[in-house]
Parts: structure tokens; C-alpha cells; sequence
């Protein structure tokens, strides 16, 4: 092993050599056994000084920070700091409002809970309720309007839209998402008869227009299903996640179902839910019963039912006919017996991206079961259009890249990223003269708009809308807007006007019908029961089975794999 070395190292040159340069940057930098400084503070002394200069620094941090605000005048007599207040609204999601309560600390919304006296919430929210107050608050939103991509301002559109919109001539192509607000939809038929050339759409790239064609088929009118599961012992979901956020109605749908299979005696019964689908759902890991198929195979399991159930009861006679070369499987045969045994007192659906036609098959099931006015209630839902809006927006995207239309309107929607890829419309949109867009984010649309308008939060305007099932509610807004914004009802209003009108007072004309106490009532409970949907005259027209992928000839094939979840 060999002996340390005494080896002497210097950091540079300079070291070595000792010249008047370094000796002048040693003073100067204060390294180990420097010399003090030459304007008579020590070393200690420096110290103390910067020490007692930290703790003063230390005590001033800990005041409020100044901050240029104005106090009460006069304290209103509701607000106490540091309790909160509970204000009644409404979260429009697909078209239909729930009925929320927020939390509200000093003007500032910070919780939302559901509300017990509206029936689409029970007392209870889902994810999409609970995250809607972090929406408000991001800093991603869109913060103002946009001319040509260039900062504008709400006064700067609202000029815009008088002089543009007060020729009547515009051709104009409005693009919606659903929206069940009364006013809005009273300022969308002032605009279509202001503009007669204009030409309007719903687009909801996973809204229930097939289901309502289906209904069509089956009734002769685009009707809502709506179902009540508290009566229903029997459910049977086909492809149909109801319990998931995603649905329009899945609070009010899980608060039925949940109440239903609750369990406090022996003697105590609860509903038995089986679920066909594709992937693993919220419901059909809550079934009891599972059946997984291909997307595309549904229908054929929806037929093999059909026919199941019309050699045990009447009233499905068109399904006789593929009966004879018959291939099911034990699990539709159970599904079948089951319905049977509970008729009056079963449900079946099937999810919205399933074809019109298996709709129609589902609801000649529920009509031959007898549910329809118990499980299931088909409803007359005013503002529906009176047009297959996946076939009507097709045709309108067309219009707009023929150069029909010199104005488009795009009204929440972000179809540069939901429509179809092949139907091309950012391109369509550039033969459009103008292009206006109102949304809560500079999304792909707004980015090739001409015209971006930045969309209040809910809890930040006034609005009003139906839930799915249709209790008519208001939103009333919880602050005053974070960012300058307009809600859609002010920018129908510009539109159909020219003029700019608050969201108060167009809400509130659509209320002048009641008294100022009912009114009153209905901002403190959040919904006026006096107004709801119909149930439409059921009468069901021959319905065919479903166009399907596994029939031969007269034979329907059932290919699948099937689990089994039974807790019983």
C-alpha cells in the first residue's frame, strides 16, 4: 500500500505566482483568511446588521398585504364573513338542466351539492357537477372576444352585430348544441323568422337523435324515452350505460335504481338488472347479469329477444316470423322469461349510438310488456326539431362548402373536431364571409372563426332550461362574469335584435307570465313544478326487426361470450 503524498495544489496560476492582481481579488471576494473590509465594519458587525435586518423582513411578511379594495360601506345584512350562503340553480349538460345548490363564501361560488327538491338531482351530482366549479376558474378559458384572432371586446361585437344582422337578406347557417332553455329557443325562432333564408341544425356528435328517430318509427313522432326505474324489478340494458356521468340523466336514473335495490329486511326484494354491451360499463359492472357482444350485434340480440317474448305474450307478432331457424342462447331465453313474469313492471333500454331501428324494436318490447306509463314514458319535448339532425347537418356542411350560406353561426359546438372527418368543415367554413363562434375555450372552431365571443360559466349567467324529464328550472348565476363574456342567450339576442339586452331581462320576460312571489319560489327551490313535459299518446305503429349482421336467411345467430355477475 503506498504512502499519502504532500502534495501542494493551487486553484490557478495566479495562486502560484501571487501577484498584485490576485492578492487585490482575494480582499475583494472575501475568501478564508482575507482581510476585513476597509470602510470600518467588521465582519460581526455585518452580521448582526443582515441578521436584524432578516427578522424585521420576517415580521413585516407577516401583515395582510396591502391591497387597493374598497370595504362595505354598509354591511348587507346577509353576508356575514366567514359564513356561507346556499343559492339554487341549474348545470345545462346535453341539452337538460340538473338542479344544483352552491356553495357561496362573500360572492365567490366554491361547492356545489345537489338539490333535494329538484327531481333530476335528488340531493345528488355526479363528476361532470362536481368539476363545473374548476371550470370557472381555469385559467385555460377563453377570456375575450376575438376579431380575426386580434383581442376585441363585447361592445366591439355588439356594434358588429347591429349594422351586420340588420340586413334580413343574410343567408345564414346556425349551428347549435342542444339547448332546452325557453328563451333560447324564443330568440331561435325571432332569428329563423328575421332571416328567412337562415337555416338551423343541432349538432351533438353523441346526442340522442337516434333514439328519437326511433321513436319516430315507432309512433310517428320524434318523442324522448324517459324511464322510472323505482317501479321497474326488471331492467335490461342494451349497449345503454345509464348510470354513467355521461348520460343526461344519470343522477336522477342512479338515485331510482340505487333506492330500488336497497336491502334493510329479509323480506325486503330488489330489482335484478342484466346488461348487453360491448365494453365494461359503469352498469354493466353494477348488473347483476352481463352478456358482452360486439357493438355491431346488439340488434341481433334485441331480435333474438323480440322473438323470445312473442311466444309468451302479444302484441310482437312481426318477430314470429324469423322463428324457425332459431339459434339463441340460454341468457336471452333468461332475460325473456324474466320480462315476461314482470310485465307492467319491467324496463328495456338501448344506448343512443345504437340505429333508429333497434330503438323501434326496444319500444314495440316495452309497449307488448305493457310498461309504457309505469317503467317508461315516451314525452312530446317541445323544442325538439322536427328533422333527423345527423342527416340535416350532413346536408348543411354541403350547403356551406356549395357557398350557400355567407354567415356561420356556431353557437357552443366544436364541430372542426367532432364532425366527421370526411364531411371536411374547416374547408366548407372558409367559403363563408363570416364566422362566428361562442364557447367557453379558443377551441378548433373558434381558431377558424372570424368571430369568437367568450361563453359565461353557468354559474355566472342567467339562463333557464328543462331537465331530461322535464322539470323548467333557472340558472342564477352565483358572480358576476370573471372574464368579458356573454351567454348564448345575449348573443341570440344581438343576433336576432341588435340590440344588447342582460340575461336578467331576457330570462325574466320569459317569466312575466308569473307573479313576483311565484317567481321568488322559483329562484329559492330552483324549479317551478307547475311546468313539465307530456307523455305523447303511445300508440305504437308495426315495427320490423332491426336490420341486423348475424341473419341468414330466416336465421338469427347469436355469437357471443357471455358472464355472468350474480350476487344472489
Amino acid at each position: 500500500m503506498s504512502k499519502l503524498t504532500q502534495n501542494t495544489y493551487w486553484k490557478s496560476l495566479n495562486e502560484l505566482a501571487q501577484n498584485k492582481e490576485y492578492k487585490d481579488f482575494v480582499e475583494r471576494e472575501f475568501p478564508e483568511n482575507a482581510t476585513e473590509l476597509n470602510d470600518g465594519v467588521s465582519r460581526k458587525g455585518f452580521l448582526r446588521i443582515m441578521g436584524a435586518s432578516v427578522a424585521l423582513a420576517g415580521f413585516a411578511a407577516c401583515r395582510r398585504p396591502v391591497q387597493k379594495i374598497l370595504p362595505y360601506t354598509r354591511q348587507p345584512e346577509d353576508i356575514v364573513p366567514g359564513i356561507p350562503l346556499f343559492y339554487a340553480t341549474g348545470m345545462p349538460f346535453q341539452g337538460s338542466v340538473t338542479g344544483l345548490v352552491v356553495e357561496n363564501h362573500e360572492g365567490r361560488p366554491t361547492k356545489v351539492e345537489g338539490n333535494n327538491l329538484h327531481p333530476a338531482s335528488g340531493g345528488n351530482t355526479n363528476a361532470y357537477h362536481q368539476s363545473s366549479i374548476l371550470e370557472m376558474y381555469d385559467p385555460d378559458r377563453s377570456r375575450s372576444p376575438l376579431r380575426n384572432g386580434a383581442k376585441a371586446t363585447t361592445d366591439d361585437f355588439y356594434t358588429f352585430a347591429a349594422e351586420y344582422f340588420a340586413d334580413t337578406s343574410k343567408k345564414i347557417a346556425f349551428i347549435s348544441e342542444a339547448n332546452s332553455s325557453p328563451t333560447f329557443n324564443a330568440l331561435k325562432a325571432k332569428a329563423l323568422s328575421k332571416f328567412k333564408s337562415a337555416k338551423w341544425v343541432t349538432f351533438e356528435p353523441f346526442g340522442e337523435e337516434n333514439a328519437l328517430e326511433g321513436n319516430l318509427l315507432a309512433f310517428g313522432q320524434r318523442a324522448r324515452t324517459s324511464y322510472n326505474y323505482l317501479n321497474a324489478n326488471i331492467i335490461v340494458s342494451f349497449d345503454d350505460d345509464f348510470l354513467a356521468p355521461t348520460h343526461p340523466n344519470n343522477v336522477e336514473y342512479a338515485k331510482q335504481v340505487t333506492t330500488k335495490r336497497k336491502v334493510t329486511s329479509t323480506n325486503d326484494s330488489m330489482s335484478r338488472i342484466y346488461s348487453v354491451e360491448n365494453g365494461l360499463s359503469i352498469t354493466g359492472s353494477y348488473a347483476d347479469h352481463r352478456l358482452r357482444v360486439k357493438a355491431s350485434e346488439i340488434a341481433d340480440v334485441v331480435n333474438a329477444l323480440a322473438h323470445q317474448l312473442s311466444t309468451q305474450i302479444s302484441g310482437l307478432n312481426n318477430f314470429t316470423r324469423i322463428s324457425n331457424h332459431f339459434t339463441g342462447t340460454e341468457f336471452v331465453q333468461a332475460m325473456a322469461d324474466d320480462l315476461a313474469k314482470h310485465a307492467k313492471s319491467s324496463a328495456v333500454s338501448v344506448g343512443f349510438d345504437q340505429a333508429p331501428e333497434v330503438h323501434a324494436v326496444v319500444a314495440a318490447i316495452n309497449a307488448a310488456l305493457g310498461n309504457i306509463g309505469t317503467t317508461v314514458s315516451y314525452l312530446d319535448v317541445p323544442h325538439l326539431d322536427n328533422q333527423n339532425n345527423n342527416q340535416a347537418f350532413t346536408q348543411l356542411v354541403s350547403g356551406i362548402s356549395a357557398g350557400n350560406f355567407d354567415t356561420v353561426v356556431v353557437i357552443g359546438a366544436n364541430p372542426s373536431l367532432t364532425a366527421p372527418a370526411d364531411l371536411n368543415f374547416d374547408t366548407a367554413l372558409e367559403k363563408a364571409t363570416e364566422v362566428l363562434h361562442i364557447g367557453a375555450y379558443v377551441d378548433e372552431t373558434a381558431k377558424s372563426a372570424s368571430w369568437h365571443l367568450s361563453r359565461t360559466h353557468y354559474l355566472e349567467a342567467w339562463g333557464d332550461g328543462y331537465s331530461f324529464s322535464g322539470s323548467r328550472s333557472v340558472v342564477q348565476p352565483q358572480i358576476q362574469p370573471l372574464f368579458d363574456s356573454i351567454s348564448e342567450v345575449e348573443f341570440m339576442n344581438a343576433i336576432a335584435t341588435g340590440s344588447k339586452v342582460s340575461g336578467h331581462e331576457l330570462v325574466k320576460a320569459t317569466f312575466s307570465g308569473v307573479s313576483e312571489s311565484k317567481w321568488l319560489d322559483i329562484l329559492h327551490d330552483g324549479v317551478d313544478s307547475n311546468r313539465t313535459y307530456r307523455a305523447i299518446a303511445s300508440s305504437l305503429k308495426s315495427v320490423s326487426p332491426a336490420p341486423s349482421t348475424a341473419i341468414e336467411g330466416t336465421e338469427i345467430v347469436i355469437k357471443a361470450d357471455y358472464s355472468v355477475f350474480d350476487g344472489r
